[in-house]
């Protein structure tokens, strides 16, 4: 019930219990699973793999399937997305397996935006960042207020000579690059970890579906 409610640390806390209780070898088996849920609903992956790591190999295809499921878990949240698949194809239909191979490449191809010189396209062109990150409108923000910014520095330099010119545009440059290469390296982490999540959305509905499906046949 705890789990249920999304109590998560009490959940870890009575499934510890359970498992070190007088209980079947089968009830142990759920309770070590329930608390590397847990685990993984908060991040916990290191946790989660060694807990996993501690059973031993049920001949009972049930647990085994179980275990392969979060050790799929766990090797796509680590970025082994290539590994992972070979372990989720294990749970799934031959006929899911090209779909999988398809979620798994576009796991993979996530990680672009994470890259570090992604920020500093700002240098090359304002707003070529956020444009590359898929937020254009942003991108053209920057390059109006760029834009604006430069427009005062030449009216500025018509009037008052190019020290003033400047010095008056300077701390809104300064403001500008700082500020958008902090915002684009948060920017692509965000959108990569978004990616990959939804990803693997799709690929444990996959893995749901082929399991009714088996049922049924």
């Amino acid at each position: 019930a705890s789990f249920q409610v999304g109590k998560l640390d009490e959940s870890i806390f009575y499934s510890a219990l359970a498992i070190n209780s007088e209980i079947g070898d089968s009830v142990r088996l759920e309770m070590v699973y329930l608390k590397a849920k847990c685990l993984l609903l908060k991040d916990e992956d290191l946790k989660a793999g060694m807990l996993l790591l501690s059973l031993d190999t049920s001949q009972i295809a049930y647990f085994k399937d179980k275990r392969l499921f979060y050790e799929a878990i766990l090797a796509y949240r680590k970025g082994e997305f290539m590994g992972s698949e070979e372990l989720f194809k294990k749970l799934v239909l031959k006929t899911d397996y090209q779909n999988l191979e398809s979620l798994s490449r576009d796991a993979y191809k996530a990680n672009k935006y994470k890259k570090k010189f992604i920020p500093y396209l700002n240098y090359v062109f304002p707003g070529l960042a956020q444009t590359y990150l898929g937020d254009p409108l942003d991108g053209l923000n920057s390059l109006v207020l760029v834009g604006s910014v430069w427009f005062l520095y030449a009216h500025a330099f018509s009037i008052y000579g190019p020290l003033d010119a400047i010095l008056s545009v300077y701390p809104w440059l300064q403001r500008y690059y700082q500020g958008s290469i902090k915002n684009a390296s948060k920017m692509g982490p965000r959108k990569t970890e978004r990616i990959q999540a939804e990803v693997l959305d799709e690929i444990l509905s996959i893995v749901e579906s082929s399991k009714q499906s088996i049922i049924r046949n």
